[in-house]
């Protein structure tokens, strides 16, 4: 389904659900399509944050694999076994995780402020009642959407 048919659907579907009038289509829809650029430009950080943090876990070297499979207690590792430029290596490649995490926590949090601020800005169009119906509404139509491309309209219910 191209991006054209779908933005089609979504405002079908938010005209329908929101009875929208014309006026407060003509103001709604510049706020809704600025808010979710400024919501994908921000899940675009954090899918690279999340990759980034992925891409730097820590590997789990074959002597740790050998000594972990060797000893009857998993949690009892020879640290011994280990010479202090790899407890150094791997002491920096767990604070820079940490520091990915925190910034990964933080981009999170601004995602929220920013589906905040969204809302915000519709309640001036749309009142309190509808404006905060518009994260449901956007679940739904994304189900909806999802279950179409899928074709779990067509499929048979699942047996009780």
């Amino acid at each position: 389904m191209s991006k054209d048919r779908v933005q089609a659907l979504r405002i079908a579907y938010y005209v329908e659900e929101l009875n929208l009038t014309a006026e407060e289509s003509e103001a709604f829809w510049p706020i809704q399509q600025a808010a979710q650029q400024r919501l994908k430009g921000h899940r675009d950080l954090i899918s690279a944050m999340e990759d980034s943090l992925h891409a730097c876990r820590l590997p789990v070297s074959h002597s740790v694999q050998q000594i972990l499979s060797d000893n009857e207690d998993p949690i009892r590792i020879k640290i011994e076994n280990f010479d202090s430029n790899s407890i150094d290596s791997l002491h920096l490649k767990e604070q820079n995780g940490l520091l990915m995490f925190e910034k990964l926590n933080e981009l999170h949090h601004q995602e929220i402020d920013l589906k905040s601020d969204y809302i915000k800005e519709a309640l001036d169009v749309l009142g309190y009642q509808r404006a905060l119906q518009l994260p449901v509404i956007e679940r739904n139509f994304r189900k909806k959407i999802l279950k179409r491309k899928i074709g779990m309209d067509n499929m048979p219910p699942p047996p009780p």
